[in-house]
């Protein structure tokens, strides 16, 4: 059984990052999330990943959840339910990359590794 159809964006409309998927479980929990609620989505790079697996994700980065920016807010707040997480938990410093990271971000900006 597919799941139901979600509403296409306009044409020439912009589209915003709302979360990058490092692991397959998050992609598929934010692919889950997004259609449940409705979401019109775009999951960039997410056909390279699945052709060249982890090679990709390691050489490029994350596969980025892109949503039209009428869309934005409801995103994040459905995506926040799914990953909730207490700021005290998300480190300073990226494990990975040691960049610095954003209060309130649960992504590392450099690389995007998902911090919680």
């Amino acid at each position: 059984m597919s799941p139901e159809p979600i509403p296409h964006a306009e044409p020439g409309q912009h589209w915003v990052t709302v979360f990058r998927a490092v692991s397959p479980v998050d992609l598929e929990r934010v692919q889950h999330t997004l259609t449940a609620n409705a979401i019109p989505f775009f999951a960039k790079h997410q056909l390279l990943r699945e052709l060249t697996g982890n090679l990709y994700s390691s050489l490029v980065g994350p596969v980025e959840f892109q949503v039209p920016s009428d869309y934005a807010e409801q995103a994040e707040l459905a995506l926040a339910g799914d990953f909730e997480v207490h700021p005290d938990q998300v480190p300073a410093i990226c494990p990975a990359c040691h960049a610095a990271t954003r209060a309130g971000q649960l992504d590392c900006p450099a690389c995007g590794l998902f911090l919680a």
